[in-house]
């Protein structure tokens, strides 16, 4: 049975990503405790599902995924029918 709530994370975030703004170490350190760290995460994640940004880039990430992912299956299917052409196909026997 699919579990329809699983929750697939997107994003995260650490105290390293911090200097991207200009803050210190000893800033990062003393300021950005665990819970400003989650905090600022569950804001990020507040704001971004319901941005409608969320939703194009959620639209454009499955795209992508189903492209590559046929790609990937016609590029094994053309491989194989290659094997099987020159005789050389493993077939686990």
């Amino acid at each position: 049975m699919i579990d329809w709530e699983k929750p697939f994370p997107i994003a995260r975030i650490n105290r390293a990503d911090l200097t991207e703004f200009g803050f210190t170490d000893e800033q990062i350190a003393t300021v950005f405790t665990d819970e400003v760290m989650a905090e600022i995460a569950a804001t990020m994640e507040e704001s971004y599902h319901m941005n409608f940004g969320f939703w194009e880039d959620f639209r454009r990430a499955i795209t992508v995924v189903l492209i590559a992912n046929s790609l990937n299956h016609q590029d094994v299917q053309a491989s194989e029918k290659e094997q099987q052409q020159h005789g050389t196909l493993d077939t686990g026997a």
